[in-house]
């Protein structure tokens, strides 16, 4: 036998057994690789599913607080609409009423200017008709103080 034979016989009753060992250790690991990568995967599929579910939820969630705000946004636009149309009725209402009252107001004014000018009217007449009786009385005061002159000069001389 060669050296050839010897180092073939060496490396297969050394090497090849342990180099069988380490493909053995190898597939295990492979085996053991796999299995985690599966372990990993089957793993992640049920994070993705509860992370979809979680997502769905969420989404229904938000949906749903949509549509209580568009809920709420339209009940309080029909309120302020209702409110509107409350304030623009009292407006229109107080706006006849203060129109009613200033035409009262107005019809009073006249009725007062009219009741002014004709008590001026009268106390114009009585103060002319107080001036001509003043007037007269002078003049009977004068006539009567001639008339007691004339008397008293009578008197004088018919004593």
């Amino acid at each position: 036998m060669g050296i050839y034979e010897n180092v073939r016989q060496a490396f297969q009753d050394i090497v090849a057994p342990e180099i069988k060992n380490i493909h053995g250790d190898i597939k295990a690991i492979h085996v053991e690789l796999k299995r985690l990568d599966e372990k990993m995967d089957s793993g992640f599929a049920r994070l993705d599913q509860k992370i979809d579910l979680t997502k769905n939820e969420l989404q229904t969630q938000i949906k749903a607080l949509d549509q209580k705000i568009d809920l709420t946004k339209n009940e309080l636009q029909t309120q302020i609409k209702a409110l509107d149309q409350k304030i623009d009725l009292t407006k229109n209402e107080l706006q006849t009423q203060i129109k009613a009252l200033d035409q009262k107001v107005d019809l009073v004014r006249n009725e007062l200017i009219s009741e002014i000018r004709r008590s001026d009217s009268i106390v114009e007449s009585e103060l002319r008709r107080i001036d001509n009786e003043l007037a007269l009385s002078r003049e009977l005061r004068d006539s009567i103080s001639e008339l007691k002159e004339r008397i008293f000069v009578l008197e004088a001389k018919a004593a």
